[in-house]
């Protein structure tokens, strides 16, 4: 699988695109020429991924910088049975060691008419993740 071949001059188009659709993800940075965007909960111990490819935008749950991949799935796996009925998805997918509960969506990136959506899914998913993890996992930190 090619992670993201979507043009940099694309990839901050969409940004910008999806921060003036949501505009409450500008908290977030403002957009840039790369494919991932994080909306980190530090107090969690964990940052929500947002990425775009050029086939598909995915939202994931992933450790903060420098944290471990392992602390966060033994943690995670405590709670996965609370968490699975709020995400929508499986605590680990095929082939992602360091990816939890990772959701996507599959379209084509280089046509604008389908970046409403992919904005859509992404902040919906990615707001909706935030409030399950918040209420599930409170203040403890990976």
């Amino acid at each position: 699988m090619v992670y993201n071949d979507l043009k940099t001059d694309v990839i901050k188009r969409f940004w910008l695109h999806m921060i003036r659709r949501h505009r409450e993800e500008i908290r977030h940075g403002l957009a840039q020429p790369r494919g991932a965007r994080w909306h980190a909960i530090p107090e969690l111990g964990l940052e929500i991924s947002i990425t775009t490819g050029i086939d598909f935008v995915r939202v994931f749950v992933r450790t903060m910088e420098g944290g471990k991949a392992s602390k966060l799935r033994e943690r995670l796996t405590h709670w996965q049975d609370e968490l699975l009925p709020a995400l929508g998805a499986p605590l680990k997918s095929p082939g992602e060691s360091d990816r939890f509960f990772s959701s996507r969506l599959d379209l084509d990136m280089n046509d604008e008419g389908n970046w409403d959506a992919a904005a859509d899914f992404l902040w919906d998913t990615s707001q909706r993740y935030e409030k399950a993890l918040r209420e599930t996992l409170g203040g403890t930190e990976a």
